[in-house]
This record gives structure tokens, C-alpha cells and sequence, in this order.
């Protein structure tokens, strides 16, 4: 369960929220056209909450089937560390739930930058069993 956590967590807030891509020649890609050199911007916030792949993108669901995730990059672009990541988060997140008992102590304060939506302020009480 503490995958299926990591990765909807992945999905719905990813970070970056976008990735900078130069096109190496001249593309024509769904009636856009890039010449070599351009910037496209990759916005994973959007590719990772596409309505046509799943139903109520916009719902944070730990028990939602696992889909494509854009987190990591995709292709000649993907993280090569991704599965390690994922296993590394599994594994905190399971301890940090199993091994403490934490209580929110106020609401968290988020604030949005080119990077996603980054916690300012997150004060929390952790007790460990």
C-alpha cells in the first residue's frame, strides 16, 4: 500500500511541475510547429491529471490502479533512478506511519512556485510507538 501511496502522491503533485525540453530539429507535432533550438515546456501537473486516462483525475486516491505517471520522465527522458526513488519513499512513508504516530498540528501553508506547490509552513507533532 505504501507504493500505491508514493505513486499517487507522485501523480498528483509532482515536482517538478515542469520540464524544459530543446527541440534538436524542426518538428511539426499536432499542428504546432517547433524549429531547432525552441523551449517546449512540459507541464507533468497537467499530463499526470489527463481526464482521458483515468476518471476524477483532480481526487488524490491511494487506491486508484495504477497509471502512467510523467513524475520520473518518460522514454529517452526517464528518471534512471525512478523504481530506487519509489522504493526509498515506500519504505519512509511505511516506517513514518507504522513506527510514530503523527498529529498535524495546523493546517500547512503552501505556497506556488515554478517547482509545484512547495510547504512553507508544515508543523506537526510526531510521537514515536
Amino acid at each position: 500500500m505504501a507504493l500505491a501511496a508514493v505513486d499517487e502522491e507522485m501523480r498528483y503533485s509532482p515536482l517538478p511541475w515542469l520540464l524544459p525540453h530543446t527541440a534538436m530539429h524542426d518538428v511539426h507535432y499536432h499542428g504546432i510547429d517547433f524549429e531547432a533550438g525552441d523551449t517546449v515546456l512540459v507541464l507533468v501537473l497537467a499530463t499526470n491529471r489527463d481526464p482521458s486516462v483515468m476518471t476524477e483525475p483532480q481526487r488524490f486516491d491511494i487506491a486508484r490502479q495504477r497509471v502512467r505517471n510523467f513524475s520520473f520522465g518518460q522514454g529517452a527522458h526517464a528518471c534512471p533512478a525512478a523504481q530506487l526513488a519509489r522504493i526509498e519513499m515506500a519504505i519512509a512513508l511505511e516506517r513514518l506511519v507504522t513506527r510514530t504516530t503523527l498529529r498535524l498540528v495546523e493546517a500547512p501553508t503552501l505556497t506556488a512556485s515554478g517547482k509545484g506547490r512547495i510547504p512553507t509552513s508544515l508543523l506537526v507533532e510526531v510521537t514515536k510507538h
